[in-house]
């Protein structure tokens, strides 16, 4: 039945079949094709999916979802989609059935479950259509190029505003005779694609012959069966942009070093760098600071081909020009009023959102609180609207934080810290730095994980006793460039990058080495580092707790040497909390456990042992690890657990520890 599809297809269309089958689908339908079409990455449906967002588990549960009343092995449709995919390939001329050929078939023929998906899925089913259909019957050049003019002219391009530094650079970069293309290297969001589009606009307002040209590097890729397809296809969208009066622009550029470098294809690059060479395109490129160093960079010859540009982050006076300039288009849009307190209040409290760059988080903002003054009915933004979606950027709910504030109970001394936190009252580079006992660092970590709303996750514990060593250093922010490792960042970095607000916890201070405290003290200083990368890592909605009461000695021969904590930093030093419920609690519920193992002598003393090895053991807070403190007790955990004394036990002590807190909170007993 599958004899007349690409031996690709075929692995890819029975290995579908056989998950179908894991999952109880009896009776094999059209769905089964968009599973085997969504697992070809060089596929047309690949790249649709891509392009709106939507990953192969979304279309998985979307199969799922179907619920089907069906008989037999096949459908008729599963039948009828081949038969139409193998007449699609004649008239292709193709011998063989390709993904597109079968795509087209499933958009074709529409009572079927795979076209109801498609629809489930607010996919533009007749755009794939005619995409597919031009693939298969006219392909063209123009299938892989948008023209960034014609877009200008018909005013379908964002406003572009200021910048104009940027853009005199990169028309004298065009107009030299050798070297004449521009690579736009800067951080994600400070308008390097905005300044191509600007340039277009500049060019049509001031009736400049030339055309530039934004090269879709998904749809060239997409569909590309045979050995030379891709080249060809480049080829002609070459020949399109030959000459003075066309530019050719590459968004995300380092994907011609990396794209798709298999067996059915060339690197893109190595087909460019020979034409960029012999100047017979003008081509703009942009592409990521970290992206630039870890592709571009590395091909020299490809590097010779262009003159970098480093875009920079605008400040906060030309990002309010460029909100100014484009306000009127969300004004609009959304009906909603912005006034110009709100835009300098949204490019201040944009200010705490970590990793992102302006003018993008700022209009980010702009658009969502335009959004939300409409579904609130709003005429105009309100503060209380910024702030509320400022916080959920950073993934706390601003209205949980305020009451998760009155739960803090052991703890009152961070109140104050975490209010100027709401307040945006920058006291210090990161929220509050903490110095706490070693034996009460688990209870402050509990109560800021109810505090934040956070799991386990966010939180880094790093022991400075395997930092005493000024190399060591390198663990912390990555190591130097040539290094093994050296691309994938640091330690502490890499956390803050993936969790801006973040608790970082550093046990042995004193102990660590010169440099690495060096290094911390520069964080607490300035609110920032920068990586071996070149990043710049923020600590602002940071969390350092240091413990004390665990220090060790350093001993240099007959001279004992005294490290002294730097305290200018630490905000507050929270004394022990000797006796709480939350020890008392943990207490009680190690007592059985230590009674069934000791007998009747169930000490305080053993019964906080056993709690703290079983937290050394990373267990949960009932369970106790593998290695026991008392090494002669060779018993098995599990049939301790099981046995019916201890069970009864453990439900008695939390029974009436229960009834101790309602009879301390005065609620009835139950």
């Amino acid at each position: 039945m599958l004899q007349k599809f690409s031996l690709e297809m075929q692995k890819n269309i029975n290995s579908s079949i056989e998950e179908l089958r894991e999952i109880e689908f009896e009776c094999i339908g059209t769905e089964v094709f968009l599973l085997a079409l969504s697992k070809l990455e060089t596929s047309v449906f690949n790249y649709v999916l891509k392009a709106n967002n939507i990953n192969i588990y979304l279309l998985k549960e979307n199969i799922k979802s179907c619920l089907f009343f069906r008989k037999g092995e096949y459908t008729k449709k599963y039948n009828e989609i081949i038969e139409a995919s193998e007449n699609i390939a004649v008239l292709d001329e193709s011998e063989l059935i390709y993904d597109e050929h079968l795509l087209y078939a499933l958009l074709l023929i529409k009572d079927t479950v795979a076209y109801n998906i498609l629809e489930n899925l607010n996919l533009d089913i007749e755009r794939m259509t005619r995409e597919v259909k031009q693939i298969l019957y006219d392909e063209d050049e123009e299938n892989y190029l948008v023209n960034l003019s014609k877009e200008a002219k018909n005013n379908k391009l964002n406003p572009f505003i200021g910048r104009s530094d940027y853009l005199e650079k990169i028309k004298r970069i065009i107009l030299k005779k050798q070297k004449n293309n521009p690579l736009l290297i800067g951080n994600a969001g400070v308008g390097k694609s905005a300044l191509v589009e600007g340039l277009a606009y500049d060019f049509v307002n001031n009736n400049i012959d030339v055309t530039i040209y934004r090269l879709d590097l998904g749809m060239i890729i997409a569909g590309t069966k045979y050995r030379g397809d891709l080249e060809e296809r480049l080829l002609k969208v070459i020949d399109k942009v030959k000459g003075e009066n066309s530019i050719l622009f590459i968004d995300e550029i380092h994907n011609i070093v990396t794209s798709i470098n298999t067996e059915n294809s060339l690197d893109i690059a190595n087909i460019l760098k020979p034409i960029l060479a012999r100047g017979e395109i003008k081509c703009i490129g942009a592409t990521t600071l970290e992206e630039y160093y870890k592709f571009i960079a590395k091909d020299k010859a490809l590097l010779r081909r262009f003159q970098n540009i480093f875009i920079e982050e605008p400040g906060e006076e030309e990002t309010f020009i460029i909100l100014k300039g484009i306000v009127k288009e969300y004004e609009k849009f959304y009906n909603v009023k912005y006034s110009d307190e709100i835009l300098k209040m949204i490019i201040d409290e944009v200010g705490v959102i970590q990793n992102r760059y302006y003018p993008d988080k700022a209009i980010d903002v702009l658009d969502e609180v335009g959004l939300l003054s409409k579904i609130k009915k709003h005429k105009k933004v309100m503060y209380e609207e910024i702030k509320e979606i400022i916080m959920g950027l950073q993934g706390i709910n601003n209205n949980d934080l305020i009451n998760n504030i009155n739960k803090i109970k052991y703890f009152p001394e961070i109140k104050k810290y975490i209010n100027n936190y709401l307040l945006n009252i920058r006291v210090n580079n990161t929220i509050v730095n903490i110095e706490v006992e070693e034996e009460d660092k688990e209870l402050l970590l509990e109560e800021l994980k109810v505090l934040l709303n956070h799991t386990d996750e966010i939180i880094l514990e790093l022991d400075f006793l395997e930092f005493e060593n000024n190399h060591t250093s390198s663990t912390l922010i990555g190591s130097p460039s040539g290094y093994i490792g050296y691309e994938k960042g640091g330690l502490l970095t890499e956390h803050v990058y993936r969790y801006p607000l973040s608790i970082i916890v550093i046990r042995n201070y004193e102990n660590g080495a010169f440099q690495v405290k060096k290094q911390i003290e520069s964080i607490l200083s300035n609110g920032y580092i920068y990586d071996q990368l070149g990043k710049k890592i923020k600590f602002n909605n940071s969390i350092f707790v240091f413990t004390k009461g665990n220090e060790k000695t350093i001993k240099l021969g007959y001279v004992e040497k005294e490290n002294k904590k730097n305290r200018e930093y630490i905000d507050i030093s929270l004394e022990k909390r000797k006796s709480n419920d939350f020890y008392k609690l943990k207490i009680e519920i190690f007592k059985p456990f230590v009674k069934t193992l000791f007998g009747q002598h169930t000490s305080k003393q053993n019964c906080k042992k056993m709690h703290y090895r079983s937290r050394q053991n990373k267990g949960m807070p009932y369970s106790v690890g593998k290695t026991f403190l008392f090494p002669h007790i060779k018993r098995n955990t599990q049939s301790i657990k099981q046995s019916p004394q201890y069970q009864k036990d453990q439900t008695r002590c939390i029974q009436s520890q229960k009834q101790r807190f309602r009879c301390k909170n005065n609620q009835p007993p139950h």
